[in-house]
């Protein structure tokens, strides 16, 4: 999720939008760098990456998102895992 914010990933990668990008007002949400969730309608669904990466990516402190990928994967390793 870091690489596709960055924009280092493909094209063909685009899953995922941005939250300001959805709508025309400013929130908390869409000036934290977040992205879209979309709505799923099973267990099933809220294991597709489209959902999983954005709600992941909800969870990282705003400041941490403009980090260079690899002092951001250096945080990763101390990130608890529980999703």
């Amino acid at each position: 999720m870091h690489r596709f914010h960055d924009g280092l990933m493909p094209r063909i990668y685009s899953l995922f939008q941005r939250s300001s990008d959805v709508h025309n007002y400013n929130t908390r949400y869409s000036s934290n760098q977040n992205y879209f969730i979309s709505g799923v309608h099973s267990n099933v669904g809220k294991k597709l990456i489209s959902y999983k990466a954005p709600v992941v990516w909800r969870e990282v402190n705003a400041k941490y998102k403009n980090l260079l990928f690899h002092q951001f994967k250096k945080l990763c390793n101390n990130w608890p895992s529980h999703y």
